[in-house]
């Protein structure tokens, strides 16, 4: 709320007020109902003088704007917790619940080491795994044959780091992971040409 401008956000607060006034369990909200309304009133007042007054009633302005930016970000943090995840709650105490787009999780990741025929991979760390690593220098992965791949290290890290590969040349890369169930399947192959 504190992009918004003064006068939405005097609107916001006082319909986040009413809203919450509406539910018990925000009978005893911190801060207090009646010490937010108090903020927007001396806010509202201070944009009216401002309207027509000069640098001091600007800044008494956004001195006040500070103030209710402080208690709405108080009251907001409240909600959540006595909502508990229930975008109800949320919604009924007269917030916008911003819907999170999930990211989808990062599988594996390959970069160039600092120096020449060098690369770094990366993996998902799994509490309590080890990670089987494999390579192939190859120009295009859907034609490697399984015994082309090469085994080059076996970690309890998600990460590892690999040397001696040619420059200029394109590998391919996979890890599996290793829990107590046994090895997982490989992950899809990811490619990285070794800077020269």
């Amino acid at each position: 709320m504190s992009r918004m401008s003064v006068p939405v956000k005097i609107e916001k607060g006082r319909h986040i007020v009413s809203c919450m006034s509406a539910i018990p369990s925000f009978k005893n909200s911190l801060p207090a109902l009646s010490d937010v309304t108090v903020a927007i009133d001396d806010l509202e007042g201070a944009l009216r003088q401002a309207m027509g007054g000069g640098p001091l009633q600007t800044a008494v302005m956004h001195e006040r704007e500070a103030v209710l930016d402080n208690l709405l970000s108080q009251l907001v943090n409240y909600a959540e917790i006595v909502a508990n995840g229930e975008e109800s709650v949320l919604l009924a105490a007269g917030l916008q619940v911003k819907k999170k787009t999930p990211r989808p999780p990062r599988q594996f990741a390959a970069k160039t080491g600092h120096k020449e025929g060098e690369a770094t991979l990366q993996t998902v760390r799994i509490r309590g795994a080890g990670y089987v690593w494999q390579k192939c220098c190859a120009t295009d992965h859907t034609e490697i044959p399984a015994s082309d791949w090469e085994q080059f290290a076996i970690t309890t890290l998600s990460t590892v780091h690999i040397s001696e590969l040619s420059s200029g040349a394109k590998y391919w890369f996979r890890v599996a992971t290793v829990t107590s169930a046994g090895q997982g399947p490989w992950s899809d192959p990811i490619s990285l040409i070794i800077a020269r």
